[in-house]
Parts: structure tokens; C-alpha cells; sequence
């Protein structure tokens, strides 16, 4: 215990003296030596007051006997190779979908997603804040509003983009936004949300507010609030960061590679033929974040964020035949492969809240509307296709029953 309070009283304001006193002890080695190897108490205390007084710090001396290695074994530095950097590194990502030649319909297991326009989205990005200070220009953000805007556009959706939304406007924006593919013949809606953000879920607007992604933005599309979306997909996309973490991530011992209102009576689905019973509040919603919560989301200067560059890339080449969440897989595969050049890594996250169908894009495929209805999922299928299957049954038993009173002839026991 001596030796820990020797070490906690010299401190910042002493280090000139405690160099002084290093200078003029250094013909006199012996007094660490007696305090590590002397067995008297009396030496022992008279080391330390020596040592109190002239202020030098002593090794302690550990009283069990372990074998604490000198040197921590660990992996060399110079094992990692960072990525080659691209010659085209500084080049925006050129969106172009491929087009599709099936046509992904199943009713009851897929979300239908043959309306024209497909659905809309919404595309805020927040570049300029009003304290510049704490939430600095993001620059290279506007290539991730023009990447969304072409991808989107060419999947069938008509887009709204807003730039530098103050906390009321984005709110405002949100309640107009969340009434309009209910009003609209549209199978989906898509919304997102560029700006800065931090921990525990809080987006930065413009004027420098915390917007809850969770009470502000997901609640307000819940088939509570906006009853007139249910039944319909809701695509979220966070591009914000979620705190100041950032992941440095770690070798491979196998070098692998890499406000809406509560809508008023009479309006939303009609369910005059369906029982009474209770859904659930959250429903057909996917959330996708662009990192881990506590940590940060990378961006280039030249070529927008990673997440929003690999959500385009693979949209764009796979949106043709391979489903939502499949592709947010690829997402995740094509993001690994990204670095920056302080070695940091970036992990993306998605939510599902019962998103329990299927849902293609179908880029390019339009169906006639004299078609439609085969390939048709009403927002009321399932329900719907349970009446059917009842009604076959009773209309089946009665003419059972009919069939039997004339087929039989004699008791019902002479029936083999």
C-alpha cells in the first residue's frame, strides 16, 4: 500500500520536480533495490521516506508470484494489408436498374406491386445545419438524394425530395406524406432520411432539433395513426449516424476477403363482411439503419455514403428477380467490403415489424388492367379467402347431405 500511495502523489504539477530529483538520484540506484529486495520493516520504511521525500516513483512489489509476461503477444500490425484503393475511388455510382422479364404476383404470400406509379417515396436530406460548429456540412450527401431519386424513379415510384427541413417542416412533411399513397392508387410507400444524427435514435433536423426516429417518424405510418396504409408495405431508410463509436473491426485469422392524424370514421379499408377481431399496430414495416446503434455511418466527399452506394448498387442489379429482404442480405455483404482510410469498418442493421410477405420490385414489367385481378392481393385477401374456403365447405356439406338422403334406399346400417 505504500508503494500505491507513492505513486498516486506525484502528479501533473510535480513533474518538474520529480525530474529534478530523478537527475540527482542517479548515483544512488540502491534505494529502489532496498525497498524490492529488503526484508526489514525498518529499512523498508526508511526507503519509502527517502522516497516520499525526493518524489521518485518505485516499482511496487507484487506479493504473489505470477508469471506477467514483458511483452503481450499480440498480432503483428504488419499482417494487415488495407484494401486497394480504386482508381475510380472519387467516381458517383451511376444508377441504372435492370429490368425484369418475370413477373413476381403471388396473392397471399407477396405484396402486390403492379400499381402505376409503383408507390412513392420521400427523400429528406439535410446538408446545411444552423450551428455548423456541432453538426458540420455533410459533404457528398447530395449524391445519396440523387443516387435514391434514380433509383427509385426507376423502379416505378414517384419521388419527393426535400433539402435542409426544419424540425416542423420534416413533421409537416411526414403527416402529408403519410395521407397521400393512401389517397393515391399505390401498393407502397419508401421513406428517407438523410441528415445527422445520434444516440438513442435521435435525427438532427436543419435547425439543429432532435426528430425521434421512433415517436416522429416510424409511429406516424402504424396502421394506428394511418390506418388507410395497412396492408401496404412501409420501407424506412435511416442514413444518420446512431453515436460515436466507430468500428475498427478485426483480422481474419483466414484472410478472408471481402404526424400523422388518426384518420376519421369511413375512411381506410372497407370491412363491412369481415368479423371483428384485433390486429396488430405495426405491421408491414421494414426498417433499414445505416449502422449499429452507438456507432458511426461513413461518408465520402465524392461518392455519398456507403450504405446508400451499396443499397443502389445491389437494387439496381438484383431488384429484378430477388426479394426485399434477400437483397437488404446483399446489402449487408456488399457493405463489408467497404474501409476507410483510418482501417474503420461500418455494420448495418434492418428491423422487421411483421413484414411477413414477399416483396419484388418488378422494374420495368407493367400489367394491364384488364389483368390485374390475376395477379390481385387485396389488403383484405386473407380474410377474404378464409369466407371463401367457409362458404365452399357449407355449400359442399349441404350438397353431401342432399346426395346421401337419395342414395339411400334402406336403413343406414345395410350401408357397407
Amino acid at each position: 500500500m505504500a508503494h500505491l500511495d507513492l505513486f498516486k502523489s506525484v502528479d501533473e504539477k510535480d513533474a518538474d520536480t520529480v525530474q529534478n530529483a530523478n537527475e540527482d538520484n542517479l548515483d544512488q540506484p540502491l534505494a529502489a533495490l532496498t525497498i524490492r529486495n529488503s526484508t526489514d520493516p525498518g529499512e523498508l520504511d526508511d526507503s519509502v521516506s527517502y522516497a516520499r521525500k525526493s518524489k521518485v516513483w518505485n516499482e511496487p512489489v507484487y506479493n504473489k508470484k505470477k508469471n506477467i509476461p514483458s511483452v503481450l503477444n499480440l498480432q503483428p500490425s504488419q499482417d494487415y494489408e488495407p484494401p486497394p484503393v480504386l482508381d475510380d475511388s472519387q467516381t458517383p455510382l451511376h444508377v441504372e436498374v435492370e429490368k425484369g422479364i418475370k413477373f413476381f404476383g403471388t396473392p397471399g404470400r407477396m405484396y402486390p406491386m403492379q400499381s402505376k406509379p409503383r408507390g412513392y417515396a420521400l427523400i429528406i436530406n439535410n446538408q446545411d445545419f444552423d450551428i455548423p460548429e456541432t453538426y458540420p456540412f455533410r459533404k457528398g450527401a447530395h449524391v445519396d438524394s440523387e443516387n435514391l431519386d434514380n433509383l427509385f424513379s426507376q423502379l416505378g415510384f414517384e419521388v419527393l425530395r426535400y433539402k435542409n427541413l426544419k424540425r416542423n417542416e420534416t413533421l409537416k412533411k411526414l403527416i402529408e406524406f403519410s395521407e397521400l399513397p393512401g389517397q393515391e392508387t399505390a401498393d407502397m410507400m419508401i421513406v428517407c432520411v438523410l441528415s445527422h444524427g445520434s444516440e438513442h435514435g435521435k435525427i438532427v433536423s436543419s435547425d439543429c432539433m432532435p426528430i425521434d426516429t421512433e415517436v416522429d417518424i416510424l409511429r406516424r405510418f402504424n396502421n394506428d395513426y394511418c390506418p388507410q396504409l395497412k396492408g401496404k408495405p412501409k420501407f424506412f431508410i435511416i442514413q444518420a449516424c446512431r453515436g460515436e463509436q466507430m468500428d475498427y473491426g478485426i483480422l481474419s485469422p483466414s484472410g478472408d476477403t471481402t404526424d400523422a392524424v388518426v384518420s376519421q370514421p369511413g375512411r381506410g379499408r372497407k370491412t363491412s363482411f369481415v368479423p371483428q377481431y384485433k390486429e396488430p399496430s405495426w405491421e408491414d414495416i421494414l426498417i433499414a439503419y445505416a449502422t449499429l446503434p452507438g456507432y458511426v455511418a461513413n461518408r465520402d466527399h465524392h461518392r455519398g455514403t456507403w450504405f446508400i452506394e451499396s443499397i443502389c448498387k445491389v437494387f439496381m442489379k438484383h431488384a429484378k428477380d430477388m426479394d426485399l429482404r434477400d437483397m437488404l442480405d446483399e446489402v449487408a455483404f456488399e457493405l463489408s467490403g467497404y474501409e476507410s482510410e483510418m482501417g474503420t469498418k461500418q455494420s448495418f442493421n434492418y428491423d422487421v415489424r411483421h413484414f411477413y410477405k414477399k416483396l419484388y420490385f418488378n422494374p420495368g414489367i407493367n400489367i394491364e388492367i384488364r389483368d390485374q385481378w390475376k395477379h390481385a392481393n387485396s389488403i383484405d385477401f386473407d380474410s377474404i379467402q378464409s369466407q371463401e374456403k367457409k362458404e365452399d365447405t357449407e355449400i359442399l356439406g349441404l350438397r353431401t347431405t342432399k346426395k346421401r338422403t337419395i342414395s339411400h334406399s334402406g336403413p343406414i346400417h345395410q350401408q357397407s
